[in-house]
C-alpha cells in the first residue's frame, strides 16, 4: 500500500528506517524525520534546593526513565560501580529519576555493589520539574538495551549536557558526534559504559565542554528546525509525485 500509494513515508532515525525497508517499503520513499520534543526551563527552587542538598558539591551522571532491564539501569549501575572503585572517586553521583519497574530489585543491587551512597533514586516526576533535574547534572546517560529513538536524548541536548547512549538507541546515530558531545557505547556492555563514564570523572571541564557542543548541535533537531524539515520533505515529495503523474 505505502509502495504503490504513498507519496513517501517518515521514519525517526535511520534504525526505524532499515526496520520500514525489512518491513517491504522501497527505501526510495522513506525520509527521516526524527522526534523533536520541547522541553521546560523553568527550575522549581524547592525541587532545587533538595536535590543540591542531597548532592552537596558533587558531580552527576543523571539517567530519566522508567527503571526497568531494557533501559539498561543494571548495566548502568554495574558500570558505575566498577568505575566508582577503579577512580576511587567520591565527587560524582548517580542521580536515576523515573517510576521503579523492578519493585526495588536495583535499589538492592546498588546497596550489593557498595555504592548506594553515591546513587539518588528520585523516583517519578513531573515534566516540568525535569529542567531543575537537568539543571543539578553535567552528563545525561541512556544505557538502553533498545529504543527506537531516545527522545530523552533530544531533551537533554536541548539542556546543554553531555551524553553517553548505547548504539541501540536510534538518536546515537543522528544526535551524537563521538568525542564531541558525547559518547556511544555498546548496549548491554559494562566494561564500554564504565570507560565512558571514566572519561568525564578524570578528565576534568569535559563534561561542559561536551554539554556546550549538545547546545549546537541540538539546534538542528529542535521543534522550529524539525518544522521546516518535515515542510521541506513534503514539497519535495509531492514534487515528485506530482512530476511522475505527468508522465
Amino acid at each position: 500500500m505505502v509502495n504503490r500509494y504513498a507519496a513517501g513515508g517518515f521514519c525517526i532515525g535511520n534504525l526505524a528506517l532499515e526496520d520500514c525497508v525489512k518491513w517491504g517499503i522501497n527505501r526510495e520513499l522513506l525520509s527521516i524525520l526524527p522526534y523533536a520534543p520541547t522541553h521546560s526551563v523553568v527550575v522549581n527552587k524547592a525541587r532545587w534546593e533538595l536535590l543540591a542538598e542531597k548532592v552537596a558539591d558533587r558531580s552527576v551522571f543523571l539517567y530519566t526513565g522508567s527503571l526497568e532491564r531494557r533501559k539498561g539501569i543494571d548495566v548502568l549501575l554495574k558500570a558505575f560501580a566498577h568505575v566508582l572503585k577503579r577512580c576511587r572517586s567520591t565527587n560524582w553521583m548517580l542521580a536515576l529519576v523515573g517510576p521503579d519497574r523492578s519493585s526495588g530489585r536495583y535499589e538492592l543491587l546498588a546497596k550489593r555493589l557498595g555504592i548506594i551512597d553515591q546513587v539518588l533514586f528520585l523516583g517519578a516526576t513531573s515534566w516540568s520539574d525535569l529542567a531543575t533535574d537537568y539543571a543539578v547534572a553535567k552528563v545525561f546517560v541512556l544505557p538502553t538495551r533498545h529504543d527506537g529513538w531516545g527522545a530523552v536524548v533530544s531533551e537533554a541536548m536541548g539542556h546543554g549536557k553531555a551524553i553517553i547512549v548505547t548504539n541501540q538507541a536510534g538518536a546515537a546515530q543522528h544526535l551524537v558526534d563521538p568525542g564531541v558531545n558525547g559518547f556511544v557505547v555498546k548496549a548491554g556492555d559494562v566494561k564500554s559504559l564504565a570507560y565512558a563514564l571514566e572519561e568525564y570523572i578524570v578528565k576534568v571541564g569535559l563534561a561542559e565542554r561536551h554539554g556546550a557542543a549538545s547546545t549546537l548541535i541540538y539546534q538542528r533537531f529542535s521543534p522550529s528546525t524539525n518544522a521546516a524539515r518535515f515542510v521541506a520533505i513534503l514539497r519535495n515529495r509531492l514534487s515528485l509525485k506530482m512530476g511522475a503523474s505527468s508522465l
